[in-house]
């Protein structure tokens, strides 16, 4: 009798700790999960802000002759300097995609939609300065360029190009912040 209450108590001792090592494992799996999340949505709503950054700094309107680099003569050092700005667009824009290339594969479409949709506005402002590179070297593009200046200075945080750099920000915010457990 004492050894069928023994194994009984062993039994329910054994499955009572296989289920409590279940639920400790399941609990785990899922704080693993969350802080895998929480970390790759950190770095990249970090390299989010990188490029909104960076594109800023390409839009300031003073330019400083220390900002170029070129000892080519055949170059403007206006040229110059705007190469020297855009390649913290392009860091940025590496970081990015390699942080939206992840998230694809963990969370699926929603990143790397955004980082298409923001593309255009890259794309407006790397030909707002490609305009004005060609209206320094050649005269014949300056009226050509005044179309386009409203994008590449910025006048404040609310001229039109900061807008819509803002509602792209959005996008990237409202796909991440959920996995940092914040709604704001």
């Amino acid at each position: 009798m004492w050894s069928d209450i023994t194994n009984s108590i062993i039994a329910v001792a054994t499955l009572s700790g296989a289920v409590i090592a279940g639920f400790g494992l399941f609990t785990w799996r899922k704080q693993l999960k969350g802080t895998y999340d929480y970390e790759l949505a950190k770095k990249t709503l970090f390299s989010v802000y990188k490029l909104r950054d960076a594109l800023r700094y390409v839009r300031q309107p003073f330019l400083s002759v220390g900002e170029s680099n070129s000892d080519d003569k055949n170059i403007p050092w206006e040229q110059s300097a705007y190469i020297n700005r855009w390649k913290e667009v392009r860091e940025a824009l590496i970081l990015l995609d390699t942080n939206s290339l992840e998230c694809e594969v963990v969370w699926g479409k929603g990143i790397p939609d955004a980082r298409k949709s923001a593309n255009s506005l890259i794309g407006q402002l790397n030909h707002a300065l490609t305009m004005y590179i060609r209206s320094i070297t050649d005269k014949k593009w300056e009226d050509d360029f005044q179309k386009f200046s409203d994008i590449l200075y910025e006048k404040d945080e609310n001229d039109e190009y900061n807008k819509k750099l803002t509602d792209e920000i959005k996008k990237f915010e409202n796909i991440l912040k959920p996995h940092l457990g914040r709604k704001d």
